[in-house]
């Protein structure tokens, strides 16, 4: 097929847009049967260069893609209200970018394979702030804890533990006190200091 056409799959999904060599290739929009759709641009079949999907369950991204995959400037709206907004590559947050939680929460800094890593800074909704260094999602190195009164406490960590005096504990999503951790966090926010990635690719693979 060539030019501009329409199909459909054995499975309830429909294309309609531009063809090239039997490929889907310039705009388009394909609809998926779970409810999905993506409007953008396609280059042998994949979604490659600017679009924006959303799923039938709150999901949401608008940006760049390259072979199939998010790459590139992007923001991705989540299902439970985050939302992220920077650089990603070969389908995963990597580079710069700012995470928004629903309670007022953001990050803004670095990441690596979904994960905060390098240099960033997290603020709380009171006000309190933490610049500092992470490494595979876990604070790792020097940092600066400002309070809402503008004093600061600098600290050292190392693979997601505090290196020296201790102060009070991290308020963490499932209650848990680490009494190694000096950065108190507002309840539901344990992202801020975990090794678990903020991004997971779903299996369907539709905004991959």
């Amino acid at each position: 097929m060539h030019g501009y056409g329409t199909y459909t799959d054995a499975e309830g999904g429909f294309y309609e847009g531009e063809w090239s060599q039997d490929h889907y290739c310039g705009r388009g929009i394909e609809s998926y049967a779970d409810g999905a759709r993506y409007e953008g641009e396609f280059w042998m079949s994949g979604k490659h260069g600017a679009g924006i999907y959303r799923s039938g369950t709150g999901v949401e991204y608008e940006g760049q893609y390259a072979r199939d995959k998010m790459d590139g400037e992007g923001r991705y709206k989540f299902a439970d209200g985050r939302s992220y907004s920077g650089q990603w590559s070969v389908g995963h947050m990597q580079g710069l970018g700012k995470m928004n939680w629903p309670n007022g929460s953001r990050y803004e800094g670095s990441y690596m394979n979904d994960r905060k890593h390098g240099e960033g800074i997290f603020t709380w909704p009171d006000g309190r702030m933490y610049h500092g260094q992470w490494k595979n999602g876990q604070l790792d190195g020097h940092g600066v804890l400002v309070n809402i009164d503008g004093e600061e406490d600098e600290q050292e960590w190392s693979n997601g533990k505090r290196i020296g005096t201790t102060t009070a504990p991290v308020e963490e999503e499932n209650s848990h006190a680490h009494a190694s951790a000096a950065v108190p966090q507002t309840p539901g926010m344990a992202s801020m200091n975990t090794a678990s990635p903020e991004y997971t690719t779903p299996s369907h693979g539709h905004h991959r």
